[in-house]
């Protein structure tokens, strides 16, 4: 049982295995119930993390500036802990703080944008690895050799990350392949170009296809007794549209080699050029895309 001389402070006494507040002259049947209302009352100046009843509002204040369980004090939210660790996972796990840890001042931003910003233009922060760098350069390099990290933008890739920083990669080429019909719309790829045209977008969907079997050469890519007609020479493979077997031998090492110079996808690539792309800085015929 709890002495005679009082407790948080020496405000409640225990009588007889009830609680009395001599600021109230109430009793109370329980510890808890006498807790609950010191802190709940106006007429009690009460410390939470003490359990203490003060005085005054000055004693209160005067008692946080000097008490040692009170010299980690949240400045926002105005509680106090017994350690700088648990005032840092205080921060860590409230929505209300977006601190940086990095810094000896542990600043806290408005918003987690903010800090998400001072963190990569300050400490060169790594999102995918929560690790620092010493520099922006530094940090790029580390991009680019341990998270599939695009070397132009930085943009990294996880799942399948080789694959997809190759398609990405193709996003920084320069848009050469302009359509003739409408001026408008430019491509990186040539087969994009043909997929364009195929829709119907700029005149009718089968002048491709008529353009490309007036080359000699025709039997080369085309079939007309398959199903898919238009047909790869290397591999076999056949496909519904021209777009279609650009963007195959594009991509396949075994079958770029028919986008080479003399080869029959680079002289249908030529003519369709001189057909469909405007003269504004065309490639080569022999480019592979």
């Amino acid at each position: 049982m709890e002495n005679h001389q009082g407790i948080w402070g020496g405000y409640v006494d225990v009588v007889r295995g009830l609680y009395w507040c001599r600021i109230c002259a109430k009793f109370f049947d329980s510890k808890a119930k006498a807790r609950e209302h010191c802190r709940s009352t106006t007429k009690h100046v009460w410390c939470d993390e003490c359990e203490r009843i003060f005085v005054s509002a000055e004693s209160l204040e005067d008692h946080r500036r000097h008490a040692i369980v009170h010299q980690h004090i949240c400045k926002d939210c105005q509680r106090a802990f017994p350690s700088t660790q648990a005032l840092r996972q205080h921060y860590e796990y409230s929505s209300a703080h977006h601190i940086c840890f990095y810094c000896d001042n542990w600043p806290d931003f408005h918003a987690v944008s903010s800090l998400d910003d001072h963190l990569l233009k300050v400490h060169f922060y790594c999102f995918d690895c929560g690790t620092t760098r010493a520099s922006q350069y530094a940090l790029n390099e580390h991009a680019v050799a341990e998270h599939h990290g695009c070397e132009i933008c930085f943009k990294t890739f996880w799942s399948d990350g080789a694959r997809k920083v190759n398609q990405h990669m193709k996003t920084h080429d320069e848009r050469v392949y302009r359509c003739k019909t409408c001026h408008t719309r430019a491509f990186t790829n040539f087969s994009h170009l043909l997929l364009h045209l195929e829709r119907s977008l700029c005149g009718p969907y089968n002048r491709v296809k008529l353009m490309s079997l007036e080359l000699p050469s025709r039997r080369d890519f085309y079939d007309a007794r398959k199903i898919q007609p238009w047909c790869c020479k290397n591999c076999n493979r056949s496909f519904e549209s021209p777009s279609a077997l650009f963007a195959h031998s594009n991509d396949s090492q075994v079958c770029k080699n028919l986008l080479e110079e003399g080869q029959c996808l680079a002289v249908l690539k030529a003519h369709l050029m001189r057909h469909f792309v405007t003269q504004s800085g065309p490639p080569r015929a022999n480019q592979s895309r």
